[in-house]
């Protein structure tokens, strides 16, 4: 019998600089230390079962990260974070542990905070935001096996709101065809060389 957990969980300091497969190195050592019964994959290079739903940006901070886990054997909530959390660096919080049904985890809004390397005048700053958001069409091209393709990125962008002459504030909403990167989104803006640190404040997500 399998038992299947939904982490919720931070990703803060210098562990923003660490990679998806770095990050999910640092999970896979700590569940072995903890002793955590975990399942893992046939085959003759057996895997820990432990996914993410998407993978983090590099230097990007995150308050509401998700993972799913899935077990040989039942623990409770309390019993697991107990048990775990002294076994993660510091940089990695579990909020949140909620034992599941086998589901997908599907994203559906992130919100960030951006915090720029120039102190803007903050009406400059809302007049490139509100102009952004007033625009239907916002063509962006990416590259993919040689061939270079254009979407409408105004279909991600749910939120872009000016918080300081430093700070903006970017929600942006996924679809079965993905959505729009941060980067892509600063360019839009001419705030790209300005880019400081990147925080994600939310995640939105379904199970199915």
């Amino acid at each position: 019998m399998k038992f299947y957990y939904l982490f919720n969980y931070t990703k803060i300091g210098e562990f923003r600089f660490c990679s998806h497969l770095e990050l999910k190195a640092v999970w896979e050592r700590s569940l072995r230390k903890a002793g955590i019964p975990v399942a893992h994959s046939q085959g003759f290079n057996p895997q820990i079962r432990l996914s993410f739903p998407w993978a983090l940006p590099i230097n990007v901070v995150s308050y509401d990260e998700y993972l799913k886990l899935e077990l040989v054997e039942w623990i409770s909530e309390k019993e697991f974070a107990a048990t775990l959390q002294p076994m993660l660096p510091k940089e990695v919080g579990i909020k949140k542990i909620t034992e599941i049904q086998k589901s997908s985890i599907a994203p559906e809004k992130f919100v960030y905070r951006i915090e720029l390397t120039k102190n803007f005048a903050q009406e400059e700053l809302k007049s490139r935001c509100d102009g952004l958001i007033a625009q239907e069409i916002l063509n962006v091209e990416r590259e993919k096996k040689g061939k270079r393709k254009s979407f409408n990125a105004r279909n991600f962008i749910e939120e872009l709101t000016v918080i300081s002459g430093s700070q903006i504030q970017l929600g942006l909403k996924f679809t079965l065809k993905g959505s729009v990167k941060i980067i892509e989104v600063l360019e839009l803006l001419g705030l790209l060389e300005h880019t400081g640190l990147i925080t994600k404040l939310k995640s939105e997500i379904t199970l199915s």
